[in-house]
């Protein structure tokens, strides 16, 4: 296909694509094994054209469903569960809108993601709250 390529990422925090560069970044497999996941979610962020779509396909972290592999592996190859990789991905600018049932891939899940537009300057984003003064005398 002459609009896909693979990526072998250059570091640990930067996927080495340049910004707006993608509509759509697909990781398979790999997202456990990001070191600096909020970093490296920015930078694929920055990458994605706006409303850029990632998509995420990883192992379930239950020996239950993952039969191919270990309970130890299971265990100790996979950093977290699907809830707290959701939670990260969402705390980087990132919106949750599909989790489609893939049959032939039980052992994993897939979890597709909008990139959330961020806030214009003066509608509230980066910027402190105001205290609330006591004017009571």
């Amino acid at each position: 296909m002459p609009n896909v390529a693979v990526v072998d990422a250059p570091s640990a925090t930067d996927p080495g694509l340049g910004d707006g560069a993608v509509d759509c970044a697909l990781l398979v497999d790999v997202y456990h094994h990001f070191e600096y996941p909020r970093t490296m979610l920015r930078t694929l962020r920055r990458a994605l054209r706006p409303r850029g779509t990632l998509c995420v396909v990883d192992f379930h972290k239950d020996v239950a469903r993952v039969k191919s592999k270990t309970p130890d592996w299971v265990a100790r190859h996979l950093r977290a569960d699907q809830a707290t990789f959701r939670a990260e991905i969402e705390a980087c600018g990132f919106t949750h809108i599909a989790e489609p049932f893939v049959e032939d891939l039980p052992e994993n899940y897939l979890m597709v993601f909008r990139k959330t537009p961020l806030a214009r300057v003066g509608d509230g984003w980066g910027q402190r709250a105001k205290r609330p003064r006591d004017d009571a005398h």
